[in-house]
């Protein structure tokens, strides 16, 4: 985990982990801090032949012995999630998999997608909140 942490810190990420999980005991929420921000996402730890078997189709690289399997749900999550993917990547020159897209990215591809994911993070937040506050009714189109 300390090592997991230097790498974030290596990528200038912004991202503060716990260090005293044990990476072979993840399971379920990890909680994280995103600058100023408290956040977190699942990880769990999985053999990665299951992840290899599930997605027979794909072309890792090679065959993996671990995994990490990250999911999220709200946008700061998101950023957190692959932030510490693409660093955890990076940390042991490992993939990460984007099982939606079915995209398996070497950690510099990774860190490119979080770095556009971040910088979208405030005009991704304020579209939402936008959507949020448009009150729909039956027959009443808004444009949003």
């Amino acid at each position: 985990m300390a090592e997991w942490q230097r790498s974030l810190d290596t990528a200038r990420l912004g991202i503060t982990m716990s260090t005293d999980v044990l990476l072979d005991k993840l399971s379920g929420f990890l909680p994280v801090g995103s600058g100023k921000i408290k956040t977190g996402f699942e990880c769990d730890y999985c053999p990665a032949l299951e992840v290899i078997k599930l997605y027979g189709r794909v072309d890792f690289g090679r065959t993996w012995l671990f995994a990490l399997a990250f999911n999220w749900q709200g946008i700061d999550e998101c950023f957190a999630a692959y932030a510490a993917a693409s660093a955890y990547a990076l940390a042991v020159d490992g993939v990460v998999f984007d099982p939606q897209d079915g995209i398996v990215m070497p950690p510099q591809q990774a860190l490119e997608v979080t770095a556009k994911i971040k910088a979208d993070l405030s005009r991704t937040k304020q579209t939402l909140r936008a959507l949020a506050s448009v009150k729909a009714s039956p027959g009443n189109r808004t444009k949003v």
